[in-house]
């Protein structure tokens, strides 16, 4: 270990050695704008961070992004540390150097008092991060909702135009099953093309006593999906009576004809009702067969979803926090975590 070395500098600067280091260690290739959105797409007290792995050459051959995030505290706001774009290259991995800059990180993050901080790791990383201190309140659940079971049913009827055909007879009958469920009257979906004054408003009055949830102000709304250089996002709101109660926001992934819902917030109490709109909404999309949505284990929508009919799938994973504050562990305050929280 002792021929590597680590630093600490801003994005700002750095960012073509950001986006050589990432790419080189990831499958998906992105570019410099994705990369600046990221970091630097939305205004922040704290310039986004990034940590690095020096040989002894001084060349920089690991690294770990942070960014700051807005998130509500038992009602109260706070800059969450948000660390993403962990990279170590191929021939050094093994050897415990990830784990010593999680270590160097976190006592940077001590002395800079940038606590809580927060991650969504892939396997790998999450072991590094918990022998170096990081903690899971919670496990990750994705919850899927079955529209068009035609692909499942070819693996045990072996002719594709049966499948098919079987299919759309399951999705026939959950449409006319969906129509007949009790309605919450006077809910509607209303799609948007922007996050106006009336998400601003909604977000003012939605309950944030005894939770830790992210920020879902027009303008982070705004630079999340509207902004984002890759994916594109629709959004619709829910009102009730004219009022707006509610949104979705969701991706269509034509490729694997699926519906990721990225975000979804509502009042309490109406939860069901909403996902039941929305899932009418949905059946008239052509080729989506399922839709998909990703909750931390003690999200309070899951159980309205499982009464719903969305299944709980095993491929968990996890977020993890690094915070000397107890109030960050366990259920209470309860979190609100889901596809959003995910962009670093």
């Amino acid at each position: 270990m002792s021929s590597f070395s680590f630093s600490v500098t801003e994005y700002k600067g750095f960012e073509k050695e950001v986006l050589h280091l990432r790419n080189k260690n990831r499958s998906n290739i992105v570019n410099q704008e994705y990369m600046n959105w990221r970091y630097s797409g939305h205004e922040c007290e704290r310039s986004s961070l990034v940590f690095w792995v020096n040989d002894e050459c001084g060349k920089k051959v690991g690294m770990v992004g942070m960014a700051f995030r807005p998130y509500w505290v038992k009602n109260k706001i706070l800059n969450v540390s948000v660390i993403g774009d962990i990279s170590l290259n191929s021939e050094l991995r093994g050897q415990g150097i990830g784990r010593e800059l999680f270590i160097f990180m976190n006592s940077y993050i001590k002395k800079e008092q940038l606590l809580p901080a927060l991650v969504i790791p892939n396997t790998q990383a999450g072991k590094s991060l918990t022998s170096s201190g990081w903690k899971t309140p919670e496990q990750l659940l994705p919850h899927v909702f079955l529209i068009n079971p035609s692909e499942k049913i070819s693996r045990f009827i072996k002719n594709k135009c049966l499948s098919n055909v079987c299919g759309k007879i399951f999705q026939k009958i959950l449409s006319t099953g969906l129509r007949l469920w009790p309605s919450d009257n006077g809910i509607s979906l209303e799609r948007t093309t922007e996050f106006c004054r009336s998400f601003d408003l909604f977000w003012a009055v939605f309950p944030k006593e005894g939770v830790i949830i992210r920020d879902r102000s027009s303008s982070m709304l705004a630079w999340r999906y509207l902004n984002h250089p890759e994916l594109e996002f629709e959004t619709v709101i829910v009102k009730k009576c004219g009022e707006m109660i509610g949104y979705v926001v969701y991706n269509i992934d034509k490729e694997r004809e699926l519906c990721a819902v990225y975000d979804f917030l509502t009042f309490e109490k109406r939860e069901k009702a909403v996902i039941i709109e929305f899932i009418k909404h949905i059946l008239t999309v052509p080729d989506v067969r399922s839709v998909r949505i990703l909750l931390n284990q003690n999200h309070p929508y899951s159980e309205e979803l499982r009464q719903v009919g969305f299944v709980r799938r095993s491929e968990m994973r996890t977020f993890q926090i690094f915070s000397e504050d107890s109030v960050y562990e366990g259920i209470f305050p309860q979190w609100f975590i889901n596809y959003s929280d995910k962009d670093t």
